[in-house]
This record gives C-alpha cells, sequence and structure tokens, in this order.
C-alpha cells in the first residue's frame, strides 16, 4: 500500500503541520498525484487521539474510527497503538488514515519501497532521517520555534535542491509543494543522472555532510 510518511517530530508540537495535511485539497493531491492510499502521521506524544479525531472529523464528517494496540500494523510502524480510519475525498479519493504518537522505527518506515513521500517539520534528526533513506521530503518549517532555526535549514537545503520546503505551515503552501516536488521528480526520471541532479531533490551522503551543511548556514 503506498504511504505518506508525515512527522511532526517526537518532541515540540506541530498541530498547524496536522491540519494542513488533513485537508481534502492535500489528501486529494497525496492520492492523485503520488497514488498515495495510506497516511501515516506521527503527531508527537502531546498531542492526543481525542485531537486527531477531531482534526480528521472538521474535515470528513460521520467518520468511523478504529483503536489498536499491539497487532501487526502496530509492530510494522514502531508503536505500541494508533487510531486509523477510512475517508473519501469530495472527488471520490479513498485514503487510509494512521494517526501514531510516535515510531521507534522511523527510519524503516522511510526505507521502505512503499513510502513514496515524506512530509516533515524541519527538525534536524527528520530531515537526516528521510536523506538517508532517500526518500522525497517536503518539509514544513514550524515557525513558533524560538529563533526560527527551522524556516534556516529549510531555506538552505532547499536553496541547495535537497528537499522541497513551504513557507508556511498552511494547506495551500503545502498543496503546492507537493505538485511542485511531484514535477521534479517526474522531470527527472527522463534526465541522466547528473542532468538530474539539478531539478530532483538529492540524498546526502551521511551524518558528517549534513552538519557541515548546518554549520555552513548558521555562519551565512
Amino acid at each position: 500500500m503506498k504511504t505518506a510518511f508525515v512527522t511532526c517530530g517526537a518532541t515540540a508540537p506541530f498541530p498547524q503541520l496536522i491540519d494542513s495535511v488533513l485537508t481534502d485539497h492535500v489528501l486529494t493531491i497525496l492520492n492523485k498525484t503520488w497514488g498515495v492510499q495510506r497516511v501515516v502521521i506521527q503527531h508527537g506524544a502531546l498531542y492526543s487521539e481525542t485531537q486527531f479525531k477531531d482534526t480528521v472529523s472538521k474535515v470528513f464528517q460521520d467518520t468511523q474510527y478504529t483503536s489498536a494496540k499491539d497487532n501487526s500494523e502496530c509492530r510494522e510502524l514502531g508503536c505500541p497503538s494508533l487510531t486509523s480510519a477510512h475517508v473519501t475525498t469530495t472527488v471520490g479519493n479513498s485514503l487510509y488514515l494512521v494517526g501514531i504518537a510516535y515510531s521507534s522505527q522511523v527510519t524503516t518506515i522511510l526505507s521502505n519501497a512503499d513510502t513514496v513521500v515524506a512530509i516533515a517539520h524541519a527538525g534536524t534528526g527528520s530531515i537526516l532521517d528521510a536523506f538517508g533513506a532517500q526518500v522525497p521530503l517536503c518539509v514544513v518549517p514550524n515557525p513558533y520555534l524560538q529563533d526560527n532555526h527551522q524556516q534556516e535549514i529549510a531555506i538552505r537545503l532547499s536553496k541547495m535542491n535537497r528537499l522541497t520546503a513551504t513557507e508556511r505551515p498552511t494547506s495551500k503552501d503545502l498543496a503546492v509543494a507537493l505538485l511542485s516536488l511531484h514535477d521534479h521528480m517526474v522531470n527527472a526520471s527522463h534526465m541522466t543522472k547528473d542532468e538530474s541532479s539539478h531539478v530532483i531533490p538529492q540524498a546526502l551522503p551521511g551524518p558528517a555532510e549534513f552538519c557541515r551543511l548546518l554549520a555552513q548556514t548558521a555562519t551565512e
């Protein structure tokens, strides 16, 4: 099942990212453009199951939810429990939504061939996980953090063509970024490796190179 993995990180809550993803427009793009059938959202421990349900129900009324503990999907996602729901967009696209507090197997999920795109806050850990898995990455910087360091990181790596970033945590900005990222991927598939390096988000060699880029960002 083709999957989009969304992470707000495991510490600071970022409900604006979840609100941006759980909209009819963005979910339609994920399904119709990216072929996504399942959206897994790691919302963090400070964002409750009730909040997840309330956010989904604002867009998809009369949604039926299933809560599970220690089943096969929990083990696949590396989480003790999950909340899931099947929804249908206004144009008839069906998606399976899964909300989890955290995962101990993020790198495994991202590296799975079924994971076709990742959407994340611009935290260094989440970015590095996606780079390591070489999965297409769209980041949504959290503007509510002190010093807004996520915005600086996102701008730098976006200019270097390492990822696609939104300017604001809104569904409109996220929709535009996801469409742009998909176009990059399609265009690159018809190019040579050298040509594609100029239009497709590139994976970094490893943590050392990533740290070097972060240091470069901090000094500019």
